[in-house]
């Protein structure tokens, strides 16, 4: 009976790690991005405004926020990492024959001397899953965003309500 049950375990166990490594989100992945090349950011970079809509642990959040290259070079954003949820990825709502659809972003190049927002009006955000724990409002998480070069930025974002949109 026990040797019965070990087997039931063993190969239910195997199918969920399975599972979970089959699980897909269109070919992207979840705060991996291109390995930085130092542990010091990248100079002239600066993430601003960051914010985290809050919702129910069990639902996706997103975060907000805009990137300023002050530097005389283009820098590419490839993802971002956080320890406050399983999942943090660059994503993007498009409106496809007036149905919106939300979809895995490519990396955002950011040219010297611009900027690119991900804001509530353009559909660009960072789709977080699976909060570690609840959100309370006026606190705030970690991001670390991961560019082409240089090591990750790390910015405390502000938790505002779900209501807010900026």
């Amino acid at each position: 009976m026990i040797s019965k049950q070990l087997t039931v375990w063993l190969a239910s166990s195997v199918f969920a790690v399975g599972a979970a490594q089959a699980h897909d989100h269109g070919g992207h992945h979840h705060g991996a991005g291109v390995a930085p090349s130092s542990d010091e950011p990248p100079l002239g970079v600066k993430i601003e405004d960051c914010w985290i809509r809050a919702l129910p642990t069990h639902l996706p959040s997103a975060a907000y926020f805009k990137v300023r290259n002050e530097s005389t070079a283009p820098i590419t954003l490839s993802g971002v990492q956080t320890d406050a949820f399983a999942h943090a990825m660059l994503h993007a709502s498009r409106d496809e024959n007036g149905m919106a659809k939300m979809m895995h972003a490519e990396p955002i190049v950011i040219p010297a001397g611009g900027e690119f927002a991900f804001k509530t009006s353009n559909g660009y955000h960072v789709m977080l899953e699976q909060a570690r724990q609840a959100l309370e409002m006026g606190s705030s998480q970690t991001l670390s965003f991961l560019f082409d070069r240089g090591g990750p930025l790390s910015v405390d974002c502000i938790v505002k309500p779900p209501s807010a949109l900026e």
